[in-house]
């Protein structure tokens, strides 16, 4: 394993000491700094951009030959960390203690070190990781909010004021598909660095907003949150496969919701996000686009297409077929067989 120590602060320092380590130089435009991994360890790059509120922000995408190891270490009070790993995993412990916490794909963690105790982070040997560290000098920071702070749930509150780092802290969770679009946002954003800067401190006054909602989230009875995580999608696209294949069995919110293990409001924001309907269009949606090709068998009757779809009522299966496709379902069934005809002549 290749163990990097850097003793030193802020983000421009850490990056000045991250390339001396690795023998080799970085670029800076303005307050934002840039590393790029040298070859015979890896590759990628590890990016920095100082703010004047006692924010920055670290991004790692990083793909190391060996495992690396940095170890932040430096006999000061250190920055309240928000982590995000967008891939792979992420290892980290606090200087003063031998537990490891892993953080993985599309999860977050936020962590404060006691007194003057650093962190360790260490990433694995030929997996490309993707990292954004969101850091917070608190003493700086809340100058500002100090009398906001308490609007706050007691925890963060009090890790918010704990300015002399008197405790630890650490929480694990995953983060919500708008944070997800945030990081996306940062990733494809190509500017100038006068924009970029700025472009850069509203995110993370946005990343920091969305998090800070995830916690309190997150506190809530698992029935009652409404934070979609990302991944949580692969349930989303799980429920829309039911009622695609068995629209008839898996009919309301609740069956579906039971079957998939994810809660009803979570569900329809997932298909919000997903499909831009609520589950019930999604659901009348595919309902009908089977009556459709039912339809197009002789063998089956108008109640038979019912059954099939799981629609009760007949009047209301016409209604619902004229509105969306223009015909009625006989007079649609009626054309078709008519072009058939027609062919076959």
């Amino acid at each position: 394993m290749k163990r990097i120590v850097v003793n030193s602060l802020p983000l421009k320092d850490i990056i000045r000491d991250l390339a001396t380590e690795l023998k080799t130089t970085y670029s800076q435009s303005c307050d934002q700094y840039i590393l790029d991994i040298p070859k015979q360890y890896g590759k990628g790059q590890i990016m920095g951009v100082n703010f004047e509120n006692g924010m920055g922000i670290l991004v790692y995408d990083c793909e190391f030959l060996e495992d690396f190891e940095f170890q932040f270490i430096i006999n000061e009070i250190h920055p309240l960390k928000f982590l995000f790993c967008l891939n792979s995993k992420l290892q980290h412990r606090f200087e003063d203690e031998s537990e490891v916490h892993e953080i993985g794909q599309y999860q977050n963690a936020i962590v404060a070190s006691s007194k003057h105790n650093g962190h360790i982070l260490c990433f694995k040997k030929n997996e490309r990781t993707i990292i954004h560290s969101l850091e917070l000098t608190r003493n700086k920071f809340i100058h500002n909010y100090s009398c906001e702070l308490k609007s706050l749930s007691r925890p963060i509150a009090e890790l918010f004021k704990d300015v002399t780092a008197k405790k630890k802290f650490y929480y694990l969770g995953f983060y919500s598909l708008q944070l997800a679009d945030l990081f996306e946002e940062i990733h494809f954003f190509e500017h100038g660095s006068f924009l970029k800067k700025i472009f850069l401190e509203g995110k993370c006054y946005e990343i920091l907003t969305k998090q800070l909602l995830q916690y309190e989230d997150d506190l809530k009875n698992e029935n009652n949150r409404t934070l979609l995580r990302i991944s949580e999608i692969k349930k989303v696209k799980e429920a829309a496969q039911l009622i695609d294949r068995e629209g008839y069995i898996y009919h309301n919110l609740k069956i579906i919701s039971e079957k998939v293990g994810l809660n009803q409001g979570k569900l329809q924001s997932g298909f919000q996000y997903l499909y831009k309907v609520t589950i019930h269009q999604y659901l009348q949606n595919s309902r009908l686009e089977l009556s459709k090709i039912l339809l197009l068998d002789p063998e089956n009757t108008i109640n038979d297409v019912l059954f099939k779809t799981g629609i009760t009522s007949r009047s209301y299966f016409s209604k619902l077929f004229k509105d969306k496709f223009g015909l009625t379902p006989s007079k649609y069934r009626s054309m078709y067989r008519n072009n058939v005809n027609n062919l076959n002549k």
